[in-house]
């Protein structure tokens, strides 16, 4: 049993935003080597599988270099997101590459606050003149 003990170091800040009430930020430190490669190592690794950890790993480092205050410290994967927190338990960014329709993706995650999600609703046309249109999918909704 002694190599299936797993062990996380996990960095706990606490966040207050504006007058919101405090909500802890987890940063994962470090975690156990080969956490998540457990059923395939690189070699087993699909080309598509590779060339998308190869797209994280160069994002991560031009990232890096041009010194975003993007919190990246989580470990790449081979797969086709790669999830951000930025200061609330309630909501993550979450990037995504489609190589079969050249598709690069960003989206906010809010799984379930309606606070959090009005205050973005709000602010959707400052957004947009930022961006461009915005698509907003509803949970459980087409």
């Amino acid at each position: 049993m002694g190599n299936k003990i797993n062990f996380f170091l996990v960095q706990i800040e606490l966040w207050q935003i504006g007058n919101s009430l405090y909500a802890p930020k987890f940063n994962v430190i470090s975690e156990p080597n080969e956490w998540a490669n457990v059923v395939k190592t690189d070699s087993e690794l699909s080309e598509l599988r590779l060339l998308q950890k190869d797209f994280w790993d160069k994002f991560k480092e031009y990232a890096a270099k041009h010194n975003s205050t993007l919190q990246l410290g989580r470990k790449t994967r081979p797969r086709s997101f790669f999830n951000i927190n930025y200061g609330t338990s309630k909501a993550h960014i979450s990037l995504s590459i489609n190589s079969k329709n050249k598709f690069i993706g960003c989206e906010i995650y809010i799984p379930d606050s309606k606070i959090l999600y009005s205050k973005y609703f709000k602010n959707k046309i400052k957004i947009e003149r930022e961006l461009k249109p915005l698509k907003i999918r509803l949970a459980g909704f087409s």
